[in-house]
């Protein structure tokens, strides 16, 4: 279950005859004043839990892996979390994590495990146009010196179409009244780009996954929670947008051997 975030974006509905919706591919706002956070993360065999859950004492550890990126950053729910790129990782190995905000106050344990060896798929994270896209996805590897695609390392062939799509379905909702005419009793114009954003977001995104380790099918072969792509070649890219009777999939983070995109909302305890 996540943790509150440490802040949200608060955002004004707009009203009729001026209703506005954000663009395609809008540039996030300026993010809050955030306070000072640092990431300490080892194997489970190391125990952190049985150290004092103090950030004196969490802070003397020596985290096993490198902190590419941390920054803070605006999921599609507008909230604002700290985000890590992690890299330097072990395959199949359980790590736990801890959040220290301004060398005091403490957050976690956080655990999650990477992927094997053998995994192929890179991750895909700070995309503007689809802010809630940080997990592995069914691509080639990134040239380098990239370890993952964002904004400047992914394709032009996979964003151009997606933001098309969205163009369009925006020029198709304003032709509503919105802000005027009752669109919905429980909705707005507003919410709608919203999620068909994030419903878009998932489908040209889809998630990639191994099989489990643990279950089995009446063959002997391996099961996963999500179905496996194979990334090479490249699945065809949808030619039309999803409608709106798809699926919509959440995630707060998907470790990956090596690297693990990592977003906390913190919920602090002293």
């Amino acid at each position: 279950m996540p943790a509150p975030p440490f802040a949200f974006e608060m955002t004004s509905e707009p009203t009729y005859p001026n209703y506005t919706l954000p663009l395609a591919n809008s540039s996030l706002p300026d993010a809050p004043p955030s306070p000072m956070f640092d990431l300490v993360f080892a194997p489970l065999p190391v125990q952190l839990t049985s150290l004092p859950q103090t950030g004196c004492s969490l802070a003397n550890v020596s985290s096993t892996g490198t902190v590419e990126l941390n920054n803070t950053w605006l999921r599609g729910s507008g909230d604002w979390r700290s985000q890590w790129f992690v890299d330097g990782l072990s395959p199949d190995t359980n790590y736990t994590a801890y959040v220290i905000q301004d060398e005091v106050k403490v957050s976690g344990p956080i655990y999650f495990v990477t992927k094997s060896s053998s995994f192929p798929c890179p991750l895909v994270y700070s995309l503007p146009y689809c802010p809630s896209t940080a997990y592995a996805v069914p691509l080639p590897p990134p040239q380098s010196p990239a370890l993952a695609y964002d904004t400047a390392s992914l394709s032009t062939n996979i964003g151009d179409p997606l933001l098309q799509y969205m163009t369009n379905f925006t020029t198709m909702l304003l032709t509503f009244g919105c802000g005027r005419d009752l669109y919905s009793p429980l909705q707005t114009c507003s919410d709608c780009q919203r999620e068909y954003r994030s419903l878009l977001c998932d489908v040209s995104f889809p998630r990639c996954s191994e099989p489990s380790l643990t279950s089995s099918d009446s063959s002997g072969s391996k099961k996963g929670r999500f179905q496996h792509y194979d990334p090479s070649p490249v699945r065809p890219r949808q030619e039309t947008p999803p409608s709106l009777s798809s699926t919509l999939l959440t995630h707060l983070f998907y470790p990956v051997w090596k690297f693990a995109m990592l977003w906390i909302g913190l919920a602090l305890i002293s």
